[in-house]
């Protein structure tokens, strides 16, 4: 099931940014737009108008998920997960991105998140991992979120 929602995912990202303009998104993405960070990290993911370059492309991922964008989130977990894409493999950081989408996907405000349930469809990620790795893995979303908050209120 995980593979198939991921799968959905990337191919819902590959439509959106079929034919985009790379310089445009590219510029835009410079400025800070999440969404055109997310779209320029799926270019590069996917080779779409730009050399395949997974680097370049948890790079662009990093930014929006930098700023709260859930599907970067998701899709830099992702990228941890399997390892080898312009990442090393480490499923505890893995987990606390997806964990951070999860949550933040969940919640109505910043300060209300929780990192007790984990969506069903990314329950891989949890079943994979030691107690003490699902124990590091909240850890290190709640710093991540604290560093999404300090990024915001800057």
């Amino acid at each position: 099931m995980k593979q198939i929602s991921s799968l959905l995912a990337a191919v819902v990202l590959l439509l959106l940014c079929g034919g985009c303009d790379f310089r445009s998104t590219r510029e835009k993405a410079e400025q800070g737009d999440a969404d055109a960070q997310l779209k320029l990290g799926v270019m590069y993911f996917f080779g779409d108008g730009v050399p395949l370059d997974d680097a370049e492309a948890v790079k662009w991922f990093r930014k929006a998920a930098m700023q709260g964008h859930t599907m970067a989130q998701r899709n830099l977990g992702f990228m941890y997960y399997g390892g080898g894409k312009g990442v090393r493999k480490d499923k505890v950081e893995a987990y606390a991105w997806v964990l951070l989408a999860d949550a933040i996907s969940k919640s109505d405000s910043l300060s209300s998140i929780s990192f007790d349930h984990m969506n069903p469809d990314n329950i891989g990620f949890y079943i994979s991992l030691r107690p003490e790795e699902r124990k590091k893995g909240r850890a290190r979303a709640a710093e991540l979120l604290r560093l999404i908050e300090q990024k915001s209120a800057e």
